[in-house]
């Protein structure tokens, strides 16, 4: 058996809990980011999805960003998300969602909900 290409990982944080993703989001492995992103969005009003360790985030993995936003939502919670990477901030940005959800350079600044930027500073 081999390892998954993705790592998710929990936190609390004040408010909320803190959501850490690591490895390449695909289609393999968007179902389990969808999966967590729906508990924790159910269960916290603050969600902050660190994705600085992501390697790799395909369409699905917007689709299980975008989802989980709609729920948060729809429940009058927040979702937040911490990308400084050109492989997850260019998806953000080219599709729109970086409009739609907060996106933060640092997990301080989205779990303080210091205003966003515009455009964190791209990491190679």
């Amino acid at each position: 058996m081999t390892a998954s290409p993705i790592a998710i990982g929990t936190a609390p944080i004040d408010g909320g809990v803190l959501i850490s993703v690591a490895g390449e989001v695909d289609l393999l492995t968007a179902d389990e980011l969808t999966e967590a992103l729906a508990a924790a969005v159910a269960r916290h009003a603050l969600v902050v999805v660190d994705l600085t360790a992501v390697a790799f985030l395909s369409s699905s993995g917007l689709a299980a960003l975008a989802l989980a936003h709609r729920a948060a939502v729809a429940a009058d919670h927040v979702l937040r998300l911490v990308a400084t990477c050109r492989v997850t901030l260019r998806p953000l940005q080219i599709t729109g969602m970086a409009d739609d959800i907060a996106v933060f350079a640092t997990v301080p600044d989205a779990v303080a909900g210091a205003a966003p930027t515009d455009a964190p500073t791209e990491r190679r």
